[in-house]
């Protein structure tokens, strides 16, 4: 998954190539003639003025939402880049839009100063920051393009990126990364310039980008250079889970048409007064770049910046957002600390917190059949809803109308779980190549949403599922590749033809973008929800020549509060083996409470155990794990169930197995633990290591 956002999908427009794009009653979406090739809403009234480039967008923004707040930064964040007045109960202050277009026009100036053209690549490695949409949409004013970087990314990863795509100019929001950088304008040959704008920065220093804003040539805000719909806006490198990563290209087309799409086509707008997000998700990542930067611009709604990611559930309660956009480990987070929570309560209080959520579902699953939940039912529910529910959603902060799930899979227990706490969960999917969104629920209208799906394709986006072997479409609810087609696919990837050759192909006059996922389309669904049911390139098959998708798999491992990470391996084997990062705190808790004879024999080794290696190197800690992984597996085919296990250390940054955007990198785990692998099939110097002993045998059975 390049860049993924997992469950969503769209009516796709008709050809005999392509499922019908239109509902049944000849809408998109419930706008009737609804054509999504056109460049501005079809609504009556329109949801935002017309635009084709996110240059555009912004002059749109500036305009339309004035005086509205547009983003909240953090002290000292916020006074370093003059934004004035008393900080809000958060410790913020907020810059309006037509303030933001203020920030723009001056950073405009100072690119100009550095000799940034139409076309030139700037780069930038920050996290969420009041610079940088600044800095992205002067890019934009100046037809130059914007490569995006993480700064938790290797070093080695942005000098790969700076070189390959040739940038003039990087601008850092870490001194450190700057005195990491700085030195490589002499050996690269194409990079002029490195800026910083850390507050602890020296901003007298001709290397400051505050400074550089600040000058008066800076200030005289030189005319901008509009792009073109189809010029490059976005050089967005993909985390890559094997080799270096590749750059892809991304017009101001491709975004505005995506943007455009997921204003358009949801029944439910994203734009109601005083809405609110908290920005912590990356816009380094094109998923909230295009939610946040490009949705939030268009929309206007205001945006609260997160700055430290750990510090989430400290900030939802203190901005209380009305809008939240997140990938699945935040809800996961929930599921799994109400659920350690729950055993812990007094026997009351389990049960009062178990019916809230028995009703929760109820009033979710009366939601998606377009029913009311009346009589007793219906007022138990808002008694305990009143009760219980609500005093769950106040850390969220108690405002959420809606909530969006990307990046990754959400399981659909856990969003069934989020659902019945009363805050609807819209699940999505896409790729950077797709920019991102090709698929998406059904926002205000539950019951077109299909359980564990991925929605439907947003207007624009026409979806076909081929057969991995012939290409050819397949029937509604047979497995095969996801093919997607519409504006917002690709231009290539940068200066790698092959590696576009082998994704982009032109069928039926068509050009379509093949995802590399695996998906159904769910059979007599009229709405013609999408479901993701694996990886191609992931998919292996056992000695006996049955197929495995290993990520469902591993998913629906790690729902179990034992495990934290995992990978399944069996290729060519004659069954399923798994590595498993164990959650320490809970084995800790499971030994330290020494309910079962397993626990008590392994609660003082436990106890003495300092680090991670001592812990899964307890005998009791793996029989548990692999006991742990028969219940947590007990639903799936029985050939899919691994026989074997091996407890490992967490698959972490520092030890290069995980993407920016927290991807296991599998085949670099597959490579570090060839041979204990190995010794889970009874092999190599390892095998004495993995023996199961007979209750083992009959467990894993």
């Amino acid at each position: 998954m390049l860049s993924r956002f997992r469950p969503l999908a769209r009516r796709a427009h008709s050809t005999s190539a392509s499922m019908s794009a239109k509902n049944p009653d000849g809408s998109y979406f419930g706008i009737p003639d609804f054509d999504p090739y056109l460049s501005h809403s079809q609504r009556d009234p329109p949801r935002f003025q017309p635009f084709s480039t996110l240059y555009e967008l912004g002059q749109m923004a500036t305009e339309v939402h004035g005086d509205k707040p547009r983003y909240g930064a953090l002290l000292p964040s916020a006074t370093t880049f003059g934004l004035e007045g008393k900080p809000d109960d958060s410790n913020r202050l907020w810059a309006s839009f037509k303030k933001c277009d203020e920030m723009v026009s001056q950073a405009r100036g100072a690119l100009v100063n550095m000799g940034v053209k139409p076309g030139d690549r700037v780069c930038l490695i920050s996290r969420n920051h009041v610079a940088w949409p600044a800095v992205a949409h002067a890019c934009w004013s100046l037809g130059a393009v914007i490569v995006p970087m993480y700064e938790q990314q290797l070093p080695k990863d942005w000098h790969y990126i700076l070189k390959n795509s040739g940038s003039k100019v990087v601008i850092t929001s870490r001194e450190s990364i700057f005195n990491t950088v700085k030195p490589w304008i002499s050996e690269l040959d194409n990079l002029e310039h490195a800026m910083c704008f850390d507050d602890d920065f020296d901003h007298s220093s001709d290397d400051s980008w505050v400074k550089a804003v600040s000058a008066d040539s800076a200030a005289a805000a030189p005319a901008a250079i509009p792009p073109t719909e189809k010029d490059m806006g976005v050089l967005m490198y993909t985390s890559g889970t094997t080799g270096n990563p590749k750059g892809v290209m991304l017009s101001h087309e491709n975004i505005a048409s995506n943007t455009r799409g997921l204003l358009e086509g949801p029944a439910e707008s994203l734009s109601q007064d005083n809405d609110v997000s908290l920005a912590f998700l990356p816009w380094a990542h094109i998923y909230g770049q295009t939610l946040e930067m490009h949705c939030g611009h268009a929309a206007g709604f205001a945006s609260a910046i997160v700055e430290d990611t750990t510090q989430v559930a400290v900030e939802l309660p203190l901005v209380r957002p009305t809008l939240l956009f997140s990938v699945p480990t935040l809800y996961k987070k929930i599921y799994d600390g109400l659920n350690a929570k729950i055993p812990t309560e007094s026997p009351i209080k389990q049960k009062l917190i178990r019916a809230a959520l028995a009703s929760g579902e109820l009033k979710a699953e009366a939601d998606s059949r377009q029913e009311t939940l009346g009589g007793l039912a219906g007022l138990k529910h808002s008694i305990l809803d009143k009760v219980v529910l609500s005093k769950i959603r106040d850390r969220f902060g108690g405002r959420l109308r809606a909530s969006f799930s990307g990046g990754a899979a959400l399981a659909p227990e856990v969003m069934k779980f989020v659902d019945a706490l009363g805050i609807p969960v819209n699940n999505g999917y896409g790729l950077t190549e797709t920019s991102p969104v090709c698929a998406s629920a059904f926002l205000g209208e539950p019951w077109k949403n299909v359980q564990g799906g991925c929605g439907a394709p947003l207007p624009g986006t026409r979806c076909s599922i081929r057969n991995v072997n012939t290409l050819k479409e397949v029937e509604d609810g047979v497995e095969g590749e996801l093919w997607v087609a519409g504006p917002h696919i690709m231009m290539g990837y940068w200066h790698n033809e092959e590696a576009t050759d082998e994704v982009i192909v032109e069928d039926g006059g068509i050009r379509w973008f093949r995802t590399g996922d695996l998906a159904t389309k769910v059979k007599g669904d009229k709405f013609q929800n999408l479901g993701i049911t694996g990886r191609l390139k992931e998919q292996y098959k056992l000695e006996n020549g049955k197929y495995v998708a290993p990520a469902p798999i591993e998913e629906q491992l790690c729902l179990n509060p034992y495990v934290t990470q995992c990978i399944l391996y069996g290729d060519n084997q004659v069954h399923n083996v798994c590595l498993i990062v164990p959650d320490g705190e809970v084995v800790r808790k499971w030994a330290a409470d020494a309910e079962t004879p397993e626990a008590k024999a392994a609660s003082q080794a436990v106890k003495e155990a300092k680090t991670e290696a001592d812990l899964i190197a307890i005998p009791q800690v793996r029989d548990l794990l692999l006991v742990e992984t028969q219940k947590a597996l007990a639903g799936i085919k029985k050939y899919e169930i691994p026989k074997n296990i091996a407890l490992v250390e967490a698959f972490t940054a520092d030890r290069g197995m995980l993407t920016p955007k927290m991807s296991i990198k599998r085949p670099v785990v597959l490579k570090e633990y060839k041979d204990v692998i190995e010794g889970l099939y009874g092999r190599g110097p390892l095998s004495d290591n993995y023996v199961l002993n007979g209750d083992d045998i009959a467990q894993a059975a």
